[in-house]
């Protein structure tokens, strides 16, 4: 688990939401759309501990990378929401979730947790109902849409001047051209 750039942040929740095939949930129906609540937590102060029990739930969450005995990498991660809803658990058993969570089907060992790496961290969490991502969805589009406007408003002025400009060059290489036939340098 590190600090990663969230410039793509949005190919990667489309990434994650299609190729995560939980059948701890079930497919959201239209009719529970304005229902839905979506919670993004974003991982900080990340801090490596060499103990498991050096994590409070609940304000921490924590991560394990470790390797079995024969060389199979394993992650796993529990949020702080995830550590808050198991806080009445030992510490020991929220390691061994974390540890089932990465995949890991063996028996988990002080072992495997010793030579493993943990890492604590904190989060900052922001929430969006469905209706709350509507009215933003639709300012967003409406402000697309004033700026399409705009921008269409100065190309129309700049177009505008490009052709005052050009009738008035046109104009003094008409006003040059006649002044050369007829010979007058000067206005009256």
């Amino acid at each position: 688990m590190a600090p990663m750039n969230l410039s793509n942040l949005s190919k990667i929740a489309v990434r994650s939401a299609s190729l995560q095939s939980d059948l701890a949930y079930f497919d959201i129906m239209e009719h529970e759309l304005c229902r839905l609540r979506v919670v993004l937590t974003v991982p900080n102060y990340y801090e490596t501990i060499t103990s498991y029990l050096d994590f409070t739930p609940a304000l921490h969450g924590i991560a394990l990378k470790f390797t079995d005995m024969i060389g199979n990498t394993f992650s796993g991660v529990f949020m702080p929401e995830d550590t808050a809803l198991h806080s009445r658990e030992s510490h020991a058993n929220i390691i061994k979730m974390v540890i089932s969570k990465s995949g890991y089907r063996g028996i988990p060992t002080e072992e495997l947790i010793r030579n493993g790496k943990l890492v604590r961290f904190q989060s900052t969490t922001s929430t969006l109902t469905f209706e709350e991502y509507r009215r933003y969805a639709a300012k967003r589009k409406e402000a697309k849409k004033e700026r399409a406007s705009r921008a269409s408003a100065e190309e129309l002025l700049k177009s505008d001047r490009e052709c005052e400009e050009k009738k008035r060059k046109t104009a003094e290489a008409e006003e040059a051209k006649e002044k050369k036939k007829t010979g007058r340098f000067w206005k009256k």
